[in-house]
């Protein structure tokens, strides 16, 4: 079994658990405040296939797209 580098057993990670906000109005992340509308969900659904959960993103469109705006 591997096991940590001994100066990695000091190292202390601070939890981010907190009182859940799911139904409560969140600002400071950068959240929606307004649920999606139900055929912009349904549009998403049906392009998400299994495939794209084995993969990482491909984001060269993206930046090409953000390129051209930009």
């Amino acid at each position: 079994m591997i096991s940590a580098k001994s100066n990695l057993h000091k190292v202390y990670r601070y939890s981010e658990k907190e009182p859940s906000r799911l139904f409560h109005q969140r600002l400071d992340r950068n959240e929606r405040n307004q649920p999606f509308s139900e055929e912009f969900m349904e549009n998403i659904k049906s392009k998400i296939t299994g495939e794209l959960f084995m993969v990482y993103p491909e984001m060269d469109s993206v930046y090409e797209t953000v390129a051209g705006w930009l």
